[in-house]
């Protein structure tokens, strides 16, 4: 009887973790298809603009770090940014909320000190007028990249023409 026990409950214990397990990994496969799929989004970002700017590779090893650099503040900008708006909560005393708008203007104006610097960073090495093809550059490739997931989401098996 007690065997009987031990190996039911043994068992239940192997099902548990195997059930965890598989979770795990299927929470690590989204993660992994996330990742990868910013990744390819970033190169295909990366050589649209290389292209659109006509870099040469010299200007290129100087300008993407500089890039990259900036980007990444922004995301860690508008990553904190969401995180706050993600924690609201509709009982918030009025000088929470006073405390919370003045969190979010803090940062929105953080993002605007990191345009500001990225592009005159980018203008110092690129010129204003490439600068302003940068900016065409990435609304362009931005405006493509929202109607091609809006196909994708839709089911429908061509991409739409190119944006010009």
């Amino acid at each position: 009887m007690m065997k009987n026990l031990n190996t039911t409950t043994m068992n239940t214990r192997i099902f548990i973790c195997t059930i965890a397990l598989m979770i795990l990994g299927l929470s690590t496969h989204a993660q992994d298809k996330r990742k990868q799929r910013y990744e390819q989004v970033k190169a295909l970002q990366t050589a649209y603009i290389t292209d659109e700017l006509e870099l040469s590779p010299e200007q290129a090893e100087s300008f993407w770090p500089v890039y990259n650099k900036y980007d990444k503040l922004k995301h860690e900008n508008r990553k904190e940014m969401s995180q706050l708006i993600r924690n609201l909560k509709q009982d918030l005393s009025e000088e929470e909320a006073k405390s919370l708008i003045e969190d979010l203007e803090k940062l929105r104006k953080k993002e605007l000190k990191i345009d500001q610097d990225r592009l005159r960073e980018i203008a110092s090495q690129l010129g204003y007028k490439k600068t302003l093809d940068l900016m065409l550059a990435e609304r362009s490739f931005n405006r493509q990249l929202i109607r091609k997931m809006k196909f994708e989401r839709e089911g429908q098996n061509a991409p739409p023409p190119p944006l010009k």
